[in-house]
């Protein structure tokens, strides 16, 4: 059975972010192996009945718990980790607006995968959604070396707003 110590609980419960939780330092890149296995050691022992039969106890464990699996979720995900690297920043991508170009480029591919699906053509569905996907990874690239660079948070935004409509085209 794996237990934490009361201090080690109560460090983990005073975490400010998801990287502190996991021991992680606040960049993009990282290491899933270990990501993946301090996930599996911090839900062990975040498990309410880890911590013994105090409610209270037992009600810290559960919302550790909660915390460790959003953490997790978040950190495990490219798009959702660049997202919370900025909120940390201080960015929000609320304001974010687009060039124009950029913003065409996604309305036209988005306008062709919504004709291919409308018309059934499903070689076309494929051909879009291999275009995004293709557009997608070379933008979660440069987001990540810009995010580790520690390059303009403005820039970053518009690259992780592009990202976002481009998943979303990327699973329609």
């Amino acid at each position: 059975m794996i237990t934490l110590a009361m201090s080690e609980f109560d460090r983990l419960s005073q975490t400010r972010n998801h990287f502190e939780l996991f021991g992680l330092p606040v960049r993009f890149a990282l290491d899933r192996q270990f990501l993946h296995s301090r996930y599996l050691q911090l839900t062990r022992a975040t498990h309410p009945d880890m911590v013994g039969a105090d409610p209270e106890k037992q009600i810290a464990a559960i919302e550790l718990s909660a915390r460790v699996n959003d953490a997790f979720a978040t950190l495990s995900d490219d798009l959702k980790r660049a997202e919370y690297i900025l909120q940390l920043r201080g960015s929000s991508l609320a304001d974010v607006r687009l060039a124009p170009d950029t913003l065409e480029k996604i309305f036209e591919l988005r306008e062709e995968m919504e004709t291919a699906q409308t018309v059934g053509d499903d070689e076309g569905v494929q051909s879009a959604r291999k275009m995004a996907a293709g557009w997608l990874s070379d933008v979660t690239s440069q987001i990540g070396e810009k995010l580790d660079a520690g390059d303009d948070v403005t820039q970053l935004a518009q690259l992780v707003s592009t990202a976002r409509y481009l998943r979303k085209i990327c699973e329609a």
